[in-house]
């Protein structure tokens, strides 16, 4: 019995559909210097958040202004075989006694890479206004 092209195509939809758990990253491990005018910044929180996923990590620079958090993701049942994934993250950083300031926000096509190193200067606004951040990404 030849059951030829149609059968293989029913047969691929269906593992497709079957389901198996993987782990979906929606962003690298992030790691960083906070500083202000180039002195470190201690004791800030650094906040890693995604709009992919409720996922959120938090962390806190230490005496030299450095920190390290996430990656950021989940544990999946299914899988998209068709097209790349999307990842992207924002840093949000709050430094004792001020207001919450923008880190950073990115988003991309493919996958996430592995780590992600970035560079902050609460003193030193990238852009004005609501387009301000004060992170830049260093190296992938």
């Amino acid at each position: 019995m030849r059951l030829g092209l149609p059968a293989f195509i029913a047969a691929f939809f269906l593992a497709a559909c079957v389901p198996f758990p993987n782990r979906r990253f929606f962003s690298p491990e992030v790691s960083g210097t906070v500083a202000r005018n180039g002195m470190p910044v201690a004791g800030a929180e650094v906040v890693l958040s995604t709009r992919l996923s409720k996922a959120v990590a938090t962390a806190r620079t230490d005496a030299a202004g450095q920190f390290k958090l996430g990656p950021l993701s989940e544990l999946q049942f299914t899988k998209s075989f068709f097209g790349d994934p999307i990842y992207g993250f924002t840093l949000k950083i709050k430094a004792a006694g001020e207001e919450e300031r923008p880190g950073l926000a990115f988003q991309a096509m493919g996958y996430a890479p592995d780590t992600a190193h970035v560079a902050c200067d609460l003193g030193l606004p990238l852009g004005q206004g609501k387009s301000a951040r004060f992170c830049s990404i260093v190296s992938h």
